[in-house]
C-alpha cells in the first residue's frame, strides 16, 4: 500500500496534477443559432384614451413578455425574454383608423437570458449564456379575426422582403424575421365604438411568434 501511495505521489510531482477546472465547460457568449417560438403577452397602455381623431399622436407604453420559449436548437434554451417601449407596433393595424394591412416599418431589439448545453465547433458550453439580442426590422403587419371569439389580432407574415433579423443577432440564421399571430380582446365593432367614443386606454395582445 505504501508504495502504491509513494508512486502516485512521485507521478504528480514529475507530471503535475491538472485541476479538474481545466476540463469544466465554458460559458457560451454569441448568437443564438437557429429560431425560437414563444407565447407572447403584449400589454400596450395609452397615455390617454386613443380615438380615431387622437389615434396617430397618443403616447403609448408597452412591454412584451415572451414564456414558453423553445429554439430549434436543442442546445439553447431561453429562460427569459421581453421587450419594452413603443416602438413595435408603433402603426398597428389594431389602431384606431388604421388600414388592414399596415406598411409601416419597425425597428424592435428583443434580449435574451437563457443557457448553452451543447457543444459547438468542438467547444462544450455549459450554463448560463450570455446571448446577443435579435434586431428586427418588422412590416407588414395584417388584420385577422379569431374564430370562435371574433376578436381582433395582428398577424406578422414571415416575408424575408419586408421582416428580418438584422445579421449579427440571436436567431437571425433562419432570416425569415419576426412572425405570428397576437390577438386582442376586443371584436372589430367593440374597436370601432370605442374609438369613436371615449377611446381605448388599453390593449392586451396574446398568441405565439417566431423569430429566425
Amino acid at each position: 500500500m505504501r508504495r502504491i501511495v509513494i508512486v502516485a505521489v512521485m507521478v504528480s510531482a514529475i507530471f503535475g496534477v491538472v485541476a479538474p477546472s481545466a476540463f469544466a465547460a465554458q460559458h457560451f457568449e454569441g448568437a443564438a443559432p437557429g429560431s425560437v417560438t414563444c407565447q407572447v403577452a403584449v400589454t400596450v397602455k395609452f397615455s390617454s384614451g386613443m380615438t380615431t381623431a387622437s389615434a396617430g399622436s397618443v403616447g403609448k407604453t408597452m412591454v412584451a413578455k415572451l414564456k414558453h420559449c423553445v429554439a430549434s436548437n436543442g442546445a439553447v434554451i431561453i429562460t427569459n425574454a421581453k421587450f419594452t417601449g413603443a416602438q413595435a407596433f408603433t402603426n398597428s393595424v389594431l389602431n384606431c383608423g388604421s388600414p388592414s394591412v399596415s406598411s409601416a416599418t419597425t425597428s424592435l431589439t428583443i434580449p435574451w437570458k437563457g443557457k448553452y448545453q451543447g457543444v459547438l465547433d468542438g467547444i462544450v458550453y455549459h450554463g448560463k449564456a450570455t446571448y446577443f439580442p435579435s434586431t428586427i426590422s418588422e412590416a407588414g403587419e395584417q388584420l385577422v379575426t379569431q374564430l370562435g371569439t371574433n376578436d381582433e389580432g395582428i398577424s406578422l407574415p414571415m416575408n424575408t422582403a419586408a421582416t428580418f433579423v438584422l445579421g449579427g443577432s440571436s436567431f437571425a440564421a433562419g432570416t425569415n424575421g419576426m412572425w405570428g399571430t397576437l390577438y386582442g380582446t376586443y371584436t372589430a365593432s367593440q374597436i370601432s365604438t370605442l374609438c369613436a367614443g371615449s377611446g381605448i386606454k388599453k390593449m392586451l395582445l396574446t398568441g405565439t411568434m417566431t423569430v429566425g
